[in-house]
């Protein structure tokens, strides 16, 4: 009788464990959606380094089709190894760009003596 016992007490284990709640179904994880933007675009830009900063000017164009606005550009000082020593950011001259249009900007970063070298990005826009 007590192997009964044992053995009824173990098949009702078995069948409990086995009548469990499915395994969390979540939706796979997707990539990040890469922007598809691809305009405005910098045009002109030119750099300079005067007590200990960074002047970085630029001209961006609104390559889009459509009205864009608050477009956002960023500087970034580097040294000799194109290491990152300082950045900053800031918004085109003009606040909505017509297509076609095109807008000034100016960047001042302080950096170190060390900077010897700048690039420039747009950051992001609103259409």
């Amino acid at each position: 009788m007590e192997i009964t016992r044992k053995l009824l007490a173990l098949l009702v284990a078995i069948l409990l464990t086995s009548c469990s709640a499915p395994a969390s179904t979540k939706a796979p994880t997707k990539a990040p959606v890469v922007s598809s933007k691809v305009c405005p675009e910098i045009t002109e830009k030119s750099g300079s380094i005067d007590y200990d900063y960074l002047t970085i000017e630029g001209t961006v164009k609104n390559t889009c089709t459509h009205s864009i606005s608050y477009v956002e550009i960023a500087g970034y000082a580097l040294n000799d190894a194109g290491t990152e020593v300082g950045n900053d950011w800031t918004y085109a001259d003009s606040d909505v760009m017509s297509a076609g249009a095109e807008s000034q900007f100016t960047i001042m970063i302080k950096v170190p003596s060390s900077a010897t070298k700048y690039k420039v990005k747009i950051l992001d826009w609103n259409d």
